[in-house]
């Protein structure tokens, strides 16, 4: 199967190597990415009190940077961020104050195939966040 045989991320870059340089790559990174953050918080539904998706394309030898930034109903706040760079394999999850909060706690990285699971996503930031249920099973 060829990168654009998946409509998947995970996926995606486990068959791309390396995103840098290739200006088709990169352009499907950021739709998959976009649309896999999309997923996260469609399983936050009902928790959120403000969100939001980043995209940062970075230059030419990146792969570009995708985030997503939640509050949640209680006050409390988690993002996931991750790009695919030669040196980076890993997402990394970190509770926040607000949605301007770019320190926030401390980094709890996970591997890469957390990007296979929407749904693993959403939990994680759901319990970074404080929040007690299990996220929305759809989008």
């Amino acid at each position: 199967m060829s990168q654009s045989d998946t409509n998947n991320l995970y996926e995606f870059i486990s068959q791309v190597g390396s995103i840098g340089y290739d200006v088709t790559a990169k352009k499907k990174w950021k739709r998959l990415g976009t649309l896999f953050l999309q997923k996260v918080r469609g399983r936050l539904k009902g928790h959120v009190e403000s969100s939001d998706i980043g995209w940062n394309p970075g230059g030419i030898a990146v792969s570009g940077d995708h985030s997503l930034y939640v509050m949640f109903n209680n006050g409390r706040g988690a993002c996931v961020f991750f790009n695919f760079d030669r040196f980076c394999d890993f997402v990394t999850f970190r509770s926040i104050t607000s949605m301007k909060d770019y320190t926030g706690g401390p980094n709890n990285n996970h591997p890469l195939s957390v990007l296979e699971d929407p749904s693993k996503c959403a939990e994680i930031l759901m319990r970074l966040g404080g929040v007690d249920e299990q996220p929305s099973a759809s989008l």
